[in-house]
């Protein structure tokens, strides 16, 4: 692995610790948001952020599929999911959403 991250942290770790990051802030438990049920609104938008996070904030994007594997859900989820965050912070390009995403990250203090 290249780039600025640990060589022992594996990228499920920091997806756990994106999660939990996440979660803390939120102040909902990070195990219901990986319970394979969607959960109450605000254990649902918390998945959704993350989704969104892991999707656009690593080295390079990853696909919808990917991100639905590492989370247990269908790639129409993640791209839901997507479209909601993207709404919600109104991003309308991709520098936009870069900034943001690094914005929440350094919040949480996750680097992914």
């Amino acid at each position: 692995m290249t780039g600025p991250h640990s060589l022992s942290e594996t990228p499920r770790r920091r997806l756990t610790r994106l999660v939990a990051a996440l979660a803390e802030e939120a102040g909902v438990e990070a195990s219901d948001v990986w319970r394979e049920h969607r959960g109450r609104r605000d254990v649902a938008r918390v998945r959704q952020l993350a989704m969104w996070i892991w999707r656009y904030g690593g080295d390079q994007i990853r696909n919808f599929t990917e991100v639905g594997i590492a989370f247990r859900r269908d790639r129409t989820t993640v791209s839901h999911a997507c479209t909601i965050m993207d709404n919600e912070y109104a991003i309308t390009h991709d520098s936009e959403r870069l900034t943001c995403v690094r914005h929440i990250l350094g919040r949480v203090g996750v680097d992914l």
